[in-house]
């Protein structure tokens, strides 16, 4: 413990070492909570820690092959006969999260590397993940797999027995579907893609003037000589 005191009119640290005992594996207290065990806490994790010494080159190729492996599980379920569709043989949301744990972290780089090469990458991966997002949301094939999914499940009696959680991914895997049109008569959702396209182009442009501000040539227009 350390507290101020003044000594001689001089401010002094005292510092009190206190000498604490190891707990014993129970809770200490009143109102009958002697006996309670304390709680287990796991410190250790699965995961391994990030990695932050990727080359420009690494940045763009883990991207590209995260990408491909999520299209190679998109075209796995879109081949799926509609009897075989499941929670088990859809396992999109692991794919999804997957993908976004890779996209992401090599995301960070262009807003935090100090070497312009390795934001440069970092911005070229983030546009791939962009252009993959919006192709990966119009798969009308994929939709289909898992609105056949959703059925299974119901007229199968399955879906009692799902947690709240399962039943939340499998509404939530239809519902952005419906949201994206995909349920929709062919010709109001091909005239819904075009549009979606224009509005991603829109947007990666817009990108692009804001990722530009990162570089090291960049001058904001109050401060560039008339």
């Amino acid at each position: 413990m350390a507290n101020f005191e003044q000594v001689n009119g001089k401010i002094k640290l005292r510092v009190t070492t206190l000498n604490v005992e190891p707990l014993s594996g129970k809770r200490s207290g009143s109102h009958g909570l002697n006996d309670l065990p304390l709680p287990k806490v796991a410190l250790a994790s699965e995961l391994p820690p990030p990695r932050w010494d990727h080359s420009p080159g690494e940045v763009v190729s883990i991207v590209k092959d995260a990408i491909a492996q999520k299209t190679k599980v998109n075209d796995q379920i879109a081949a799926l006969p509609a009897d075989e569709c499941s929670f088990e043989s859809i396992p999109l949301a692991e794919a999804e999260g997957a993908l976004q744990a890779i996209t992401e972290s090599m995301r960070l780089y262009q807003e935090v590397a100090p070497e312009e090469s390795l934001r440069k990458a970092s911005v070229e991966a983030t546009t791939l993940t962009d252009d993959f997002n919006v192709e990966d949301k119009m798969r009308l094939d994929v939709f289909r797999a898992k609105a056949n999914a959703e059925k299974n499940i119901r007229e199968s009696g399955k879906w009692d027995s799902l947690t709240t959680e399962d039943k939340r991914v499998v509404d939530r895997m239809v519902l952005e579907g419906k949201r994206a049109g995909l349920d929709l008569p062919d010709e109001e959702r091909e005239k819904l893609a075009q549009l979606q396209k224009e509005l991603s182009a829109v947007c990666s442009e817009f990108g692009h003037v804001s990722r530009d501000m990162q570089s090291d040539d960049f001058v904001p227009w109050y401060l560039d000589p008339l």
